[in-house]
């Protein structure tokens, strides 16, 4: 969508995993300000952990220090990071 976010979390273990991996049974929700209430007793309600990780809003992508980049430039890596890797391989 073209949306920044901005966010700051303890990270456990190794930080590729955490900003990366793909565990079973985690999922990564946007909620509006005025929501966040309805959604935590929601989850309270159903047995569901939650922990925020950020907010999203602005231009850029900005994770505890270890990423900060635009998101113009994430877009770009995304649509091309598979030919450029391609181009880049020897032979390629």
């Amino acid at each position: 969508g073209n949306i920044g976010f901005r966010g700051n979390w303890e990270i456990e273990g190794r930080r590729d995993s955490a900003l990366f991996g793909e565990l079973q049974s985690r999922i990564v929700i946007s909620v509006a300000p005025a929501k966040v209430n309805e959604l935590e007793e929601r989850a309270v309600k159903s047995k569901v952990e939650l922990k925020k990780l950020g907010t999203v809003g602005g231009k850029r992508l900005i994770v505890n220090g270890l990423v900060d980049v635009t998101v113009e430039q994430v877009v770009k890596v995304w649509q091309n990071g598979l030919e450029s890797a391609v181009k880049a391989a020897p032979g390629g």
